[in-house]
């Protein structure tokens, strides 16, 4: 088995925001990219957290931890990583390497909460 590409504290964070049923987040297409193709590049799943912060995984990922085949007819939403990557633009560019496929940064590595409030 492969190992997993998301972080444990993204998966975590995912499992409790979907109520633990993958078919309550919201599949991202991945077909068009203009980033190199990494051995873990797949899809990915999104949800959201209390505060409206998206999570996200890769679809080979949950596909090991659900012990299934993610049908993206069967989730919440569908919608491209292009329209997905505007929806979230200024996230993008505060939070994330421009060399680098956006979204597995986010699978990869968790952020942690930097309100000083």
């Amino acid at each position: 088995m492969d190992k997993c590409y998301t972080s444990y504290v993204n998966i975590g964070k995912f499992i409790i925001n979907i109520n633990g049923n993958w078919r309550n987040s919201i599949y991202i297409t991945c077909s068009i990219c203009k980033f190199n193709k990494q051995s873990c590049c797949d899809d990915m799943l999104m949800s959201f957290d209390a505060d409206g912060k998206p999570v996200f995984i890769t679809v080979r990922d949950a596909n090991c931890i659900f012990s299934t085949i993610i049908d993206k007819s069967e989730c919440l939403l569908e919608m491209s990583s292009g329209r997905c990557g505007c929806l979230f633009e200024n996230m993008i560019k505060k939070h994330t390497n421009k060399n680098e496929c956006p979204f597995l940064q986010f699978a990869k590595y968790h952020t942690q909460n930097t309100d000083k409030t």
